[in-house]
Parts: structure tokens; C-alpha cells; sequence
């Protein structure tokens, strides 16, 4: 028996220190024992569900199929050996439902799952159920998994919850049960967004941490829960304090991972997206994106790891082209949302989110590059990912919105208003599925009034557009200012109170939309990429009241407030054609009012860079060539232009009315469509005016 208790020490102070060279030895110690050991002997059987405990250790570090399925045999040997009144059955019984849901989780045959519940059920009929309840606190979450039932993660979390009150507190098990609960809490907060069920979480996180060692293996898992609910509720309610804090949390958890340990990858990718989102120096998001590609590409961990990690990766790809406008960073996202779908091709239960991931990977590079071939791969990914995801899924509403606003896409590069009508469609369908409250119904919203707005300028129909206002004023509604996709919201509201104005002529539509925009840009805390955006459409209001006024002031403070968002906006990034387009147009209409060569030269040089900066091919090219034929002429006639100019000025020197010609400044110049914005996107100013 000399390798049984070699075995056994080893694996405890695995547990206590987390070395897989304790790990690997009791495995082989413990191994040798069964070998050694009669099978009928009395401690036969306990050696073999030692020996199911141990390789279930490292195939949960590793992702090993072998290990689980070693750990299946072993432990099906001790039941059949196990007699009924065996002291040490409820274990044996206990450590066999543990196998076969390993197994489970890795195959996802449900006969597993099935025979996991059944095993652990007869473990709680003995007197000693300690071990029992967590495991079956673990079935019944994988029940959840398959059927998608609130009710089984609602048991789940019930049995957790006395699983813990079975433990002494302090103790490791304790500790360990405290986890499994936070996490549990963590997967409902995220389905209904019951703030009791994050403070539960993170209270549960707090107790436990102090009880598990520095160098312990469960203190990394531990820490990582406590910043997935902490990163959850920044999500919610947008506080600054929370994502600081989620950051710090996955940053200790990525310490006290080890290499080998198949989450780490994981955590990196995780922490990686999360740094990306946040104000950090861009050499240190950059740096954490390749520490965590490097850390994924060479993983031997579980294809399903695998491929939620290469989905961290693309999210923070996506981030990092926001704030920078890098194209690469694009390209990088595609491919790792491509990874992510290979990695994960077994793997049903999640594949929706994969293509999810990847349609959104190709429709924001679309809308950097005008492809064509990414537009219609994104539409197709996302119709079968709306396809894939079950109904009542709580991700319906994500998958339903993203098919609208690719189909939205699609429509602009190809102008077939079918795609704009099934886009509407779409959307109204993720509007209706989003519970109230859930910040992804207001994303929804804001994508809906988008749409609305463009079906309104092919159709001319008024529901459309009064549709159109209401969606956009109950997106805002439904935020606060510290939401994420608050600026966009308001954004957009402004963009539509605007088009009513015009449409309608009464109201106040266009001041009012301008005081939102501009609130909007001022409001302290907005970050950089949201200014920025903000300032590029607060600048084209500001133009179109102009047009709709003539009140000078609103030209001059148009074209200062386009210029503010073109300094703030990267060299290289790819949407700065946009800006650059918009400026030219203003520069145009006050050289028609002024005479101004300056203006004239300034406002070709301002288009002839917004073509240089265009993408090859793209959808707006032909726009931009038109709003630079209108220019180029104007060069060989600018002095006439100024004394007719010259004439207006004169014949209205006492009166702010405007003069005779003043309103077709800039009537034959491409209008800015006043795009939408949606929460992940740059706005898209594809003409000018």
C-alpha cells in the first residue's frame, strides 16, 4: 500500500499547491497501487476512486480527453467491485458522477449528463452527503446548459447554496463551494440582471478568497469570478470604478495562473479585450493582445477553451480598431473569429456565439473597407446564427440585431431596398425579444430608429419616420449617461429630431437635437472614440440647421466642430475619410457664400485626402469624385463668384434675412445622410454637405 498513501499525499498537496509534477506522480503512484492491489481487496475500490479524482485534476488543468476517459473506466471498475453496504460507496458514487459529467462537458452526450444525475442521487440517499451536494450543484448547471430552463439553474444554484452551509466554514471545501456558488450567481446575474444576485457574488468571492492560499490551484479560478461579475455589472451600469476594478481582478487571476492550466489562455484573451476598452496606454493593450495571441496559438487546451478564448481575442481586436483605426487590428479580429469557429466544431451548444462573433468581426471591416465579400459573409454568418440560437435564448435579441444592421449594410452597397425592409424586420424582432431593463434593448432600439430613418428617405412615408423618433427617444430613455451606448443614443435622437424638422418644418427639432448632441459631447467622462464620433455628428447638425437658417453663426461653429473631431482622430484610422469629406463640403458652401479662395483651395485639398484615404473600391468613391467635380470648376471662376458674393453681403447689410441665392449654397453638393450610430460603431459620414 506503500504507493496508495504516496499517491494520496501527493494529490492533497497538489491540492494545497497546485504543482502538476505533485499531480502527474500521484497519478502514476496511484496507478501502480490498482495495479498491485487484488481487486479483491477492500481498499481496491478506494484506490481506484482516488486514482478517477486524480486524472479528473489534470484533465480540468488540461483539457485531456484520454484522462477523462481513463478516469470513466477506473472509477466504472470501483462501482462494480463497490458492494451496497460499502462504507466508502457514497464517495465511489460521488467521484462516478464526476466522471461521467466530465465526459459529458467534453462529448456532450447527454446519456452522460443522464447517468452524472442518477449516480449522484443515490450518493445523497446515504448518511455522508457532503460530497455530494456540489457535484450535483454541477449537474444540475449542466442541465441548464442543454435545456436552457431558468428553473434548472434556479435548482442548481439552491443545492449550491447548501452544499456551502454543509461545510465548516474556513475550511477548504468551504472556500471551494463559496466559488461555486459566486459562479452560478454570475450566470444568472447575467441572464436577468438581478443586482441581488451580484452583490451575492461578489460577497461570496470575498468571503472565500482569504481562505484559499496565495499559491494555492482554486485561488486563479477564484479571482476570475470575482471579475467576470465585477466586469457583468460595469456592463449594466456603465461605472468607471467597476471595469478598473474587473481589470485588476483578471490581472491577479492571470498571475496566479500557471502556464499549463487550460484557462489560462482564456484569462489572458479575457484580459486583453478588457484593457482595450479602458483609457491604459496603448502600448500596454497592444502588448496584452500579443501576450494572450501567443498564450491561445500554442495552447493544448480544449477546443471549447480554445475557442472562447480566440472570441476574447477578436473583441479586443475590434476595441482596439475603435480606438486607433487600425485596419489590421480588423484583419487580426476576422481570423481569430475564424479560429474560433474551427476550434469550436464540435461544440453546438455555443457555436451561434461563434458565428455571432465572427459576422460582427466582418461587418466592422466591411465598414472600414467597403467590401463587398465581407458584407454578404457577414449577412449569411449572422442568418445562421439567428437560425442556430435557440428560441428564448437570451442572446436572441443580440444575434436578431446584428442580421438587421449587416442586412442595413448590405442595402447601402448594393441599394436593394429589400435588404432595408428585411433589416427593419430583423431588428423590430430583437426589439421585441430584449426583456425591458437589458442594456442589449436599447442597443436594439437605437439599430431600429437607424433603419426606420433610412426607410423613410427611400419611401417618404411619415410612420416611418415618426417610428423612427420614437424608437431613438426610447433608446435614450433607457440609458443613463454612464451607459456605453448612451452617445450613441443621443446621437442618433439628434439625427432623427433633425430629419422630422426638416421634414415637417415646425418644432424645434433641430435645436433640440443639437443641445442633445452637444450634452452629450461635454458630458464629463465620455470617452475619446465617443467624443469623437459626437463631435462628427454634432458638426453635421450644426451645418444642417445652417442650411435650414442661414444663421452664419451655425457655418462657423459647424466647420470649428468638424475640425475638433478630425484632430481627434488618428492619422491612419480608417474612418477619417468621413470627416475629412464633411469639412470639405463646409469649406465648399462658404466659398459659394464668401468668395473665398482660401475656403475653395481648402475645400478641394480637404476631398482630394478624403479620396487618398478612402479604401479601394468602397461603396461612397463615386460620391466623393462627384463633390469634387462640383469644386474644380469653381477654381477657374472664384473671382466672379466673390463679387456676386460681395453683392449679397451688400444687398442684406441691415437685415439677417438671407439674400436671394443664399439657400442653394451647396444644393447640388452630395448631402450627408446624417447615418445612425450604433454602440460598437464609428458614424459613418459617407457625403458631404
Amino acid at each position: 500500500m506503500h504507493f496508495a498513501a504516496l499517491g494520496a499525499a501527493l494529490q492533497l498537496r497538489f491540492e494545497l499547491r497546485g504543482d502538476p509534477a505533485d499531480l502527474d506522480r500521484a497519478i502514476e503512484d496511484g496507478r501502480r497501487a490498482t495495479v498491485t492491489c487484488p481487486a479483491g481487496h477492500s481498499g481496491h475500490t478506494a484506490l481506484r476512486s482516488n486514482l478517477t479524482v486524480s486524472l479528473l485534476a489534470r484533465a480540468h488543468r488540461t483539457g485531456r480527453h484520454e484522462d477523462v476517459q481513463e478516469a470513466v473506466s477506473s472509477i466504472e471498475e470501483a462501482l462494480r467491485l463497490s458492494p451496497a453496504g460499502d462504507p466508502n460507496r457514497p464517495v465511489v458514487l460521488t467521484n462516478a458522477a464526476r466522471a461521467f459529467l466530465a465526459r459529458f462537458r467534453q462529448t456532450r452526450t447527454v446519456s452522460d449528463l443522464d447517468q452524472a444525475d442518477a449516480l449522484v442521487r443515490q450518493a445523497l440517499g446515504s448518511r455522508d452527503q457532503r460530497s455530494a451536494w456540489n457535484a450535483y450543484a454541477d449537474i444540475q448547471f449542466a442541465r441548464h446548459e442543454v435545456t436552457k430552463l431558468p428553473e434548472d439553474l434556479d435548482t442548481a444554484i439552491t443545492i449550491c447554496r447548501r452544499a456551502v452551509r454543509s461545510e465548516p466554514v474556513g475550511s477548504r471545501r468551504w472556500a471551494s463551494s463559496l466559488g461555486s456558488y459566486a459562479l452560478l450567481l454570475l450566470h444568472r446575474y447575467r441572464a436577468t440582471g438581478g443586482a441581488e444576485d451580484a452583490s451575492a457574488a461578489l460577497q461570496a468571492c470575498e468571503e472565500a478568497l482569504p481562505h484559499i492560499p496565495e499559491d494555492g490551484p482554486e485561488r486563479a479560478s477564484h479571482l476570475a469570478v470575482l471579475a467576470e461579475v465585477l466586469h457583468e455589472r460595469h456592463r449594466r451600469d456603465r461605472q468607471a470604478d467597476d471595469l478598473l476594478a474587473a481589470v485588476d481582478a483578471m490581472t491577479r487571476a492571470v498571475r496566479a495562473s500557471r502556464v499549463d492550466d487550460c484557462e489560462t489562455p482564456r484569462r489572458l484573451a479575457t484580459l486583453a479585450d478588457w484593457s482595450a476598452g479602458t483609457d491604459c496606454p496603448a502600448a500596454d493593450a497592444d502588448a496584452a493582445i500579443r501576450t494572450a495571441t501567443e498564450a491561445v496559438a500554442g495552447a493544448t487546451t480544449s477546443d471549447r477553451d480554445r475557442a472562447t478564448a480566440f472570441d476574447a481575442l477578436a473583441s479586443a481586436h475590434r476595441t482596439r480598431y475603435e480606438r486607433t483605426g487600425v485596419p489590421s487590428h480588423l484583419d487580426a479580429a476576422v481570423q481569430a473569429s475564424r479560429d474560433a469557429l474551427r476550434a469550436a466544431h464540435d461544440d453546438l451548444s455555443h457555436h451561434a456565439s461563434h458565428l455571432q462573433n465572427l459576422g460582427l468581426s466582418l461587418r466592422v471591416r466591411f465598414e472600414a473597407n467597403g467590401s463587398a465579400q465581407d458584407i454578404e459573409e457577414a449577412v449569411e454568418t449572422f442568418r445562421k446564427s439567428a437560425a442556430t440560437i435557440p428560441a428564448g435564448h437570451r442572446d436572441v435579441p443580440v444575434h436578431l440585431s446584428g442580421l438587421g444592421s449587416s442586412l442595413h449594410r448590405l442595402y447601402e452597397r448594393n441599394g436593394n431596398t429589400a435588404h432595408l425592409t428585411e433589416a427593419v424586420e430583423a431588428i423590430r424582432q430583437a426589439v421585441a425579444a430584449a426583456p425591458p431593463g437589458d442594456p442589449v434593448r436599447a442597443s436594439c432600439l437605437n439599430d431600429l430608429s437607424f433603419s426606420l430613418r433610412v426607410l423613410f428617405e427611400v419611401h417618404a412615408d411619415p410612420d416611418d419616420l415618426a417610428a423612427a423618433v420614437q424608437a431613438a427617444e426610447e433608446a435614450v430613455a433607457e440609458t443613463h449617461e454612464n451607459d456605453r451606448v448612451w452617445p450613441a443614443a443621443v446621437g442618433n435622437l439628434a439625427v432623427v429630431l433633425t430629419l422630422q424638422h426638416e421634414y415637417s418644418g415646425g418644432g424645434q427639432g433641430a435645436d433640440s437635437a443639437i443641445e442633445a448632441c452637444d450634452r452629450a459631447v461635454n458630458t464629463p467622462g465620455v470617452q475619446e472614440m465617443d467624443r469623437r464620433r459626437l463631435l462628427g455628428i454634432l458638426g453635421a447638425l450644426r451645418l444642417k440647421r445652417y442650411q435650414l437658417f442661414h444663421r452664419a453663426d451655425d457655418l462657423e461653429s459647424g466647420l470649428s466642430t468638424l475640425r475638433a473631431a478630425l484632430a481627434a482622430t488618428p492619422e491612419d484610422h480608417a474612418n477619417r475619410h468621413q470627416l475629412l469629406v464633411n469639412l470639405g463640403s463646409a469649406l465648399y458652401i462658404r466659398f459659394q457664400l464668401t468668395g473665398s479662395h482660401d475656403d475653395l483651395r481648402a475645400a478641394i485639398a480637404s476631398t482630394e485626402q478624403a479620396l487618398t484615404a478612402l479604401p479601394e473600391n468602397h461603396p461612397q468613391e463615386h460620391l466623393y469624385r462627384h463633390n469634387l467635380e462640383l469644386m474644380l470648376p469653381e477654381q477657374r471662376e472664384s473671382p466672379k463668384k466673390g463679387l456676386r458674393a460681395w453683392a449679397r453681403r451688400w444687398a442684406r447689410r441691415e437685415t439677417d434675412l438671407p439674400a436671394e441665392g443664399d439657400a442653394e449654397c451647396g444644393e447640388n453638393l452630395a448631402q450627408a445622410p446624417f447615418d445612425g450610430v450604433r454602440a460598437e460603431d464609428e458614424p459613418r459620414r459617407s457625403r458631404g454637405g
